[in-house]
């Protein structure tokens, strides 16, 4: 049963105009109205209470995942903030509670991502920029170079994954 050239093109666009008829209904027919029914207002069901405050636990209570990492044998424990910085040229200024976050390197920009115990979040500095009175002199691929009242300190980022 094969169907003519001018037979099939024939049924196309019959098959079209009903297609293209429906949906100038569709698009054109007005629509029912209808209201949904209106609800019965009920007192509010529950009490009015105020949200607790969210209290962290003090440090102390991760000292065990600390010391033991889970999830990877070979992996080392946290390094202690005082790990991470190694002595500058000279200085004797720290940089106290300062750490390194992390790096980011990304073409010709270099951003290092610095947190003080008194922010709550990490600050992205470039080369210049200037956190707590120390200022960046350097990024490198795993150590940011701060500078302060002319002495240096070398904050790198802990070792704290498997060689």
């Amino acid at each position: 049963m094969t169907m003519s050239v001018s037979a099939l093109r024939w049924w196309l666009a019959g098959t079209c105009a009903a297609l293209a008829g429906m949906l100038a209904y569709l698009a054109l027919a007005p629509l029912p109205s209808w209201t949904p029914a209106a609800a019965a207002v009920v007192g509010h069901p529950l009490p009015d209470v105020a949200a607790k405050a969210f209290i962290a636990p003090p440090s102390d209570a991760f000292a065990v995942i600390d010391s033991r990492p889970i999830f990877n044998p070979q992996r080392t424990p946290v390094a202690a903030f005082t790990d991470t910085l190694s002595g500058g040229q000279g200085g004797s200024a720290s940089v106290g509670d300062l750490s390194l976050v992390g790096i980011i390197l990304d073409r010709g920009t270099r951003l290092a991502l610095l947190k003080t115990s008194s922010q709550p979040l990490a600050v992205a500095l470039t080369t210049g920029g200037s956190i707590d009175g120390w200022q960046v002199v350097e990024i490198g691929e795993d150590h940011v170079v701060m500078r302060s009242n002319g002495s240096d300190q070398v904050l790198s980022l802990s070792r704290n994954h498997p060689p």
